[in-house]
């Protein structure tokens, strides 16, 4: 009898302290580990935003090297053609436009990525547009943002390519934009670059 007796009293487990200070540790690991998970997630989504800039910079030339072989690189508004798509282009850039239109092809047809497609930020949804997020896709594309909408250190018309779960207004994505001489709609820059402060 005194032999159980001494075996009851030695399995009687975790005292209240000793719990206490497990949960304690517990939350000291949270707290210091979370903000390096969230830290990880967001990098690998600049990450992947910055791949797919350098994705679209190697179309854009694509499009301006082939417009030079076709001796359109000083035309306005015609179409050069890639590998069979027609790509309507200025003086040689390509518009900011993503999906195929009556009489031409969009940027689509010469990307390898396949990303959803949410709309076109120039017409009568335009604010349903850029307030729509990113759903049933890893990527989603907007085309046709109105010049000076988004990107305050240009003018041009832009194509944004956004991540899950964002909307053009968070400022995580990664875009095309081309800059006009309204005069003599020469193109005056280009540039495809990440937005990167709401990621």
């Amino acid at each position: 009898m005194d032999r159980y007796g001494a075996i009851a009293r030695q399995s009687k487990g975790f005292s209240l302290i000793e719990l206490v200070i497990v949960i304690v540790i517990l939350g000291i690991l949270a707290v210091t580990a979370a903000p390096r998970f969230l830290s990880i997630s967001s990098d690998a989504t600049k990450a992947s935003l910055n791949g797919i800039a350098g994705s679209v910079r190697t179309v854009i030339d694509l499009v301006e090297y082939k417009a030079i072989m076709q001796g359109k690189e000083h035309q306005y508004g015609v179409e050069v053609d890639v590998d069979g798509n027609k790509i309507f282009t200025y003086f040689g850039a390509p518009r900011a436009k993503w999906t195929a239109g009556s009489d031409h092809d969009g940027l689509m047809t010469i990307m390898t990525q396949d990303f959803k497609y949410l709309g076109n930020a120039s017409g009568f949804s335009k604010d349903k547009v850029e307030t729509t997020p990113c759903t049933d896709a890893e990527f989603c594309v907007i085309d046709q943002i109105r010049p000076g909408k988004v990107f305050p250190e240009t003018d041009g018309w832009s194509l944004a390519i956004i991540p899950q779960g964002k909307t053009l207004q968070d400022k995580c994505f990664a875009y095309y934009s081309a800059k006009m001489d309204e005069a003599t709609q020469q193109v005056l820059s280009k540039k495809i670059s990440t937005q990167e402060d709401g990621c």
